[in-house]
Formats: structure tokens, sequence, C-alpha cells
């Protein structure tokens, strides 16, 4: 990854933040994030 990108993601996730009331995902504990995020790589990892 090239530092723009990186920039850019970290720029959108503070957005998303501050729209789900300083929640990146919207999960009432940290277990449960955890889980979306350990998911969401998973799934990321597997594609083409």
């Amino acid at each position: 990854m090239d530092v723009a990108t990186v920039k850019d993601a970290v720029e959108q996730a503070i957005a998303i933040v501050g729209q789900r009331g300083g929640r990146l995902i919207d999960k009432p504990d940290l277990k449960q994030a955890m889980n979306y995020w350990r998911i969401q790589l998973s799934e990321t990892s597997n594609s083409p």
C-alpha cells in the first residue's frame, strides 16, 4: 500500500466514525466488532 491509499482509508474511517456516534463498526461490543473485522479480512484475503 502506498501512503495516499492509507491516508484515504483513514479519512474515510474518520468520516464513518462521525456518522456512527464514535464507532467504526455498528456493533454493541468489542467482541462482535472484532468478529466482523475478522470475517471481512478473511473474505478479502480469499478473493482473487
